[in-house]
């Protein structure tokens, strides 16, 4: 997902990085690479907030909420859930 992010930056538009930073962000929560993950996530919160793209603000969210979970902060975790159901 790395070299997909490093592509789109190159060739494409804001939509497709933070679709494949969303992808990235997650993959990284998974590989405990947590910091790094919630740092995918800011980038595409913001593009896909001041997009309107609500289904794809959900995904973002929730694979913040998991890094977050991860890093212990359940509170912060459970807050983003409930910001990701809104907006679905």
């Amino acid at each position: 997902f790395e070299k997909a992010v490093e592509l789109a930056e190159r060739h494409l538009g804001a939509q497709e990085v933070a679709t494949y930073s969303t992808s990235l962000a997650a993959a990284r929560a998974d590989a405990g690479r947590l910091e790094e993950s919630l740092g995918d996530t800011e980038r595409a919160l913001v593009v896909f907030e001041a997009e309107g793209r609500t289904r794809e603000l959900g995904y973002a969210l929730l694979a913040r909420a998991s890094a977050l979970e991860q890093l212990g902060l359940r509170t912060e975790a459970l807050q983003t859930i409930e910001w990701a159901k809104r907006v679905v």
